[in-house]
């Protein structure tokens, strides 16, 4: 039995006519629904047959009913197909993947290695080594 998604239409208000076109010819695997336990209008992108939500349709903070604005024109600039040349694609691409905290993450996996291979050593060597007293 299928489990039932947390995403539907929205009954009563609907998405307006121009911005469902738009949404259906430049993004056709994303959805404009109703998030049941917001009650908010989301985006939704369904791949591979599992629903994931991409964003909540917010205007600084607030509700905000489906516009081309917060649908259409979001998705487009977040989209690696408005970029030219493949090279700034390449950029782009790799600027999703960059984690902030990348640099202090092998800085700090240095440094742990070079405490487990002294520890190592010494352990293979039978040597105690005492800390110096501060």
């Amino acid at each position: 039995m299928k489990r039932p998604t947390k995403y539907v239409r929205k009954a009563g208000a609907q998405i307006p006519r121009h911005v469902a076109k738009m949404m259906a010819r430049l993004h056709p695997t994303v959805s404009i629904l109703w998030h049941l336990n917001t009650k908010r209008w989301c985006l939704v992108q369904r791949v591979k047959g599992r629903d994931y939500m991409i964003r909540l349709l917010e205007k600084n903070g607030q509700y905000a009913p489906p516009t081309l604005a917060n649908t259409v024109y979001v998705l487009n600039s977040s989209h690696p197909s408005r970029l030219r040349s493949k090279a700034a694609r390449e950029r782009f691409l790799d600027q999703l993947d960059a984690n902030p905290q990348r640099d202090y993450v092998k800085k700090r996996s240095r440094g742990m290695v070079a405490d487990g291979s002294r520890d190592l050593w010494n352990a293979l060597n039978n040597r105690i080594v005492v800390p110096k007293p501060a």
